[in-house]
């Protein structure tokens, strides 16, 4: 056992093999490498390691099956959606090798969809044999099929099954409904009955907002470009051009499209009187019920929701390797896609910060709980990962693959002592939960920068009841640990999300074209596995989503 291991086992399970722990490979900021000459980085922006977008391995699985042509997409990410008859002849394989990774972009470079990013490097994209191995991951049509009928969204009590259904289905997650998606990724930090019901004050905050931010942004433009855009200066810009780009389609949609705005205002806030006045329909007791999730966000209400999907990985990470592709393993992994609380977001840090904390400071920082605000933020966050296990459960996971959720970007509005106090809760929350039997034999989690307070949390746990799993912590790649885990048998693994992509049905957001902070954990798990087909262009029929109009 790596002396970076750490096993808390419970007197209810049998003392966990290590063998998957020791065969992955420690994390390395999503790097691939065999071992044929250097590593690689989908998120690089430097000529030596950088890629070109075509050889992202979700870019070619999709291609092979049959991806329609992308209308739509908000935000910055473009729609996912599959071809009439892709599942025909579903005995046919879908490769993924170093050969049909070169197919594929020499057919997207031949087509004039070139990577315009990578072009401007002037560096030739090196062989992918040298870059993948030369490993081979193969699947039938009827496979994904099967895969697709596994998708499911668990949902707490705040979000009823009926209108979830309704309300992802008509209005936020309905892929064919640009008009209607653009609006709501732009009000997504709004109530949504401030969106119905307070319509004129709701639309001037949300634009000062938007602009508000493109001048931080331009300011951050400028910082990076009086530093040369040298070294990190040079993600700075980068992303910071992305987000002014993205923001800068909000604030025109919300100036230069007013009358399609007010057009699914006003479908919507008739939508939402007819939930109000029946609110059995939509399965919530009363209106007064109907009403206090209506009065949240769709940033709020994202943490409600997990999105399960089995699935796979097409790489792996035994050591000393990084991301190889590699053959499909005995059994899928199931994937548990959910949000933590966003803290760091200007507009849906407001409305999630005044619930628990005391006014912020001159720095902009929240700094100490208010009264009740320490146990009311435990309990939701108890209730994020009793949603979380749920799904697991439902799935039939044995094992657990974990991470930090809402630990680290999102974090960053909080002084450092409350941060401290928020990521310990963030484990009491889980820790706590474990003293049920949610059916797990085992919970690996890398708890990064943060093992020390997880560990001194779970020791401060009272004895009995006693956990109900083994509690595994170490320091390897939670991806290529779960690909390990699952030779052996049903595994999850977590995929930390966003409000966009859980509600709106984009998940992996920047997973296609993201660069350096565009391209971290969530886009990883999209770009190198079956994740992708959880958008709700591919998935929307199999999570039974109800269009109930307006076009």
């Amino acid at each position: 056992m790596s002396q970076s291991t750490t096993v808390y086992q419970s007197p209810l399970q049998k003392r966990p093999s290590l063998t998957a722990v020791d065969r992955a490979n420690d994390f390395g900021f999503h790097k691939i490498e065999c071992g044929r000459g250097k590593g690689y980085y989908h998120c690089s922006l430097r000529a030596g390691d950088a890629l070109p977008v075509s050889y992202r391995l979700s870019r070619v699985f999709l291609d092979q099956i049959g991806r329609a042509e992308c209308t739509g997409g908000v935000g910055g990410v473009p729609s996912v959606s599959l071809s009439e008859g892709w599942a025909d002849r579903g005995d046919d394989l879908i490769i993924l090798n170093a050969e049909t990774i070169r197919k594929t972009h020499e057919k997207i470079d031949g087509s004039g969809h070139r990577d315009t990013f990578f072009q401007h490097l002037e560096t030739a994209p090196p062989d992918p044999l040298d870059i993948y191995g030369s490993g081979e991951f193969a699947i039938t049509r009827k496979e994904l099929v099967g895969l697709l009928e596994t998708t499911k969204a668990t949902l707490s009590p705040v979000l009823p099954e009926k209108f979830f259904k309704a309300l992802v289905g008509t209005f936020i997650g309905n892929h064919q409904k640009v008009d209607f998606q653009r609006f709501f990724n732009v009000f997504r930090s709004a109530g949504l009955l401030d969106v119905a019901e307070r319509w004129e004050e709701t639309y001037a905050y949300v634009l000062a907002e938007v602009e508000m931010e493109l001048e931080r942004y331009q300011g951050r433009i400028h910082e990076a470009e009086s530093k040369g855009c040298e070294g990190e200066w040079a993600g700075v810009k980068y992303r910071n051009d992305v987000l002014m780009c993205i923001r800068g389609d909000e604030a025109g949609f919300l100036k230069g499209s007013e009358e399609t705005a007010r057009k699914v205002q006003t479908a919507f806030a008739k939508w939402v009187e007819n939930v109000l006045d029946n609110p059995g329909s939509y399965g919530f007791t009363t209106s007064e019920d109907a009403r206090r999730t209506l009065s949240m966000s769709l940033t709020e209400l994202s943490t409600e929701v997990c999105i399960s999907q089995k699935g796979y990985f097409f790489t792996s990470g035994a050591r000393p390797h990084h991301n190889i592709i590699s053959p499909k393993p005995a059994h899928p992994i199931t994937f548990l896609s959910a949000p933590g609380i966003d803290f760091c977001c200007r507009q849906p840090a407001k409305r999630e910060a005044r619930k628990y904390f005391t006014d912020e400071t001159d720095s902009g920082k929240w700094v100490a709980f208010q009264p009740g605000g320490r146990e009311a933020f435990l309990e939701r966050v108890t209730g994020l990962y009793r949603v979380i296990f749920e799904a697991a459960k439902g799935q039939g996971v044995k094992s657990m693959s974990m991470l930090p959720l809402g630990l680290g970007v999102f974090l960053h509005s909080l002084a450092d002592g409350l941060r401290s106090e928020i990521i310990s809760l963030y484990y009491k929350a889980q820790f706590s939960l474990l003293k049920e039997d949610w059916g797990f034999a085992n919970y690996y989690i890398n708890a990064q920068c943060h093992a020390a307070t997880a560990k001194s949390t779970l020791e401060e746990m009272p004895p009995s009841p006693p956990m109900h799993c083994n509690i595994i912590f170490h320091t390897k790649d939670a991806k290529f640990l779960a690909v390990e885990l699952s030779h052996a048998g049903p595994t999850a693994f977590l995929n930390p999300s966003d409000s966009q992509a859980v509600l709106q049905g984009m998940l992996g957001l920047y997973w296609e074209h993201g660069r350096s902070w565009n391209y971290v954990g969530e886009e990883d798990w999209a770009a190198t596995g079956t994740g992708v087909l959880a958008s709700f262009g591919v998935c929307g029929r199999y999570l039974g989503l109800v269009d109930e109009g307006p076009q």
